[in-house]
Parts: structure tokens; sequence; C-alpha cells
């Protein structure tokens, strides 16, 4: 059974990295999951407005350094109030000041500034990515 958990998990990290390998330029090859995330970490995060957004979590700081589901209300679309998922993404930052919520994400710009909902997410971060300190910062 141990055995089992540990594989599945390999598998939902492979999942996560090949998604947010997106961010990047398909010509780019990496020798190691380390140079992965040391490059994922180096790249600028797409800033969101706070205003523009709700955040389905009480605490921001304990959704900074974790994936979250980026939606888009539905209800202007349909009857219904589900929200649409366009993507996810890793919280880096909150700037309160500036009113800004740092984001690494594939989802391109245009469809980021139609994101209406942060939702914390149950995915956990693979472990070779939280390795990386600036990943969050």
């Amino acid at each position: 059974m141990e055995n089992l958990r540990k594989e599945a998990r390999m598998m939902q990290d492979t999942r996560i990295i090949a998604y947010f390998r997106q961010c990047l330029p398909r010509e780019m090859n990496f020798s190691s999951q380390k140079e992965f995330a040391e490059t994922l970490a180096s790249i600028p995060s797409n800033e969101i407005p706070l205003s523009n957004v709700e955040v389905k979590r009480n605490y921001h700081q304990v959704l900074t350094g974790s994936i979250v589901g980026l939606g888009v209300s539905c209800s202007a679309l349909t009857e219904t109030s589900t929200p649409w998922c366009v993507g996810l993404g890793i919280v880096r930052a909150f700037d309160y000041v500036k009113g800004q919520l740092f984001l690494l994400t594939p989802v391109p710009p245009n469809a980021l500034q139609n994101v209406q909902l942060i939702m914390q997410s149950t995915i956990e971060i693979p472990a070779c990515l939280q390795q990386v300190q600036h990943l969050n910062a």
C-alpha cells in the first residue's frame, strides 16, 4: 500500500511539473528537476490586481506558496453560479500596498484578465519545486 501511495504521488508530481513546464519556452531543455525548478523560479510573476479577484480563503498568507485554481464566474454566461477554472497558478506573494497578487501560471495574460476567483487547491506543490526558495518570493 505504501508503494502505491508513493507511485501515485510521483505521478501527480509529474503532471504538475508538466503543467507548469508550459510557463517556459518549448525549446528549453533541462538536465534535472533542480535545473527546471530554478529556471521556473527565475521567470517573472504575473500581477493580478487584488481588486479584480475574490480570494476563496480567509487567510491570504496561507495561500502564499501554494497551488490555486483560477476561476471565471459563469453567471454572466449561464444561469449556473459554478465557477469555471481556466487553469492553475502558484501564489508567489501578495502586495497589499500595491494591491497586487503575484502568480506563476501558464495561463495566457488575456485569459488572466478574466479571472475573478482565486480558489485554494488541495494539490500539493511537488517536492522538487518546494526546495527552490525564490519560487515563492
